[in-house]
């Protein structure tokens, strides 16, 4: 899998991304592993400012249901990652909170 500050970039992202979704976007847990796969193999950085992040994730997220299209998908995601600045990591399990 993803290096653990990366895992933590492509979740902060998700999660950001589905607070502003599109109708119809499957953002899950099952998801979330998919793009970051693909990340890994590809050796992309989770940041939304790479386009290929920007591409990988609007190819899963419209190719799981073809609901959205991928230029609305790429424009939320950059529109939320902005809105909220940098990915804040996110605690791991030994960290308290």
């Amino acid at each position: 899998g993803l290096p653990l500050p990366e895992a933590q970039r492509l979740v902060a992202l998700v999660r950001r991304l589905r607070q502003a979704a599109l109708p119809d976007l499957p953002m899950s847990l099952r998801t979330t592993l998919l793009i970051g796969r693909l990340l890994r193999a590809q050796e992309v950085p989770p940041q939304a400012d790479d386009p290929r992040f920007l591409q990988i994730c609007a190819d899963v997220f419209c190719g799981r249901t073809g609901a959205a299209r991928p230029e609305d998908v790429i424009r939320t995601l950059v529109a939320a990652a902005r809105a909220t600045g940098p990915a804040e990591p996110i605690p791991s399990p030994e960290t308290p909170a």
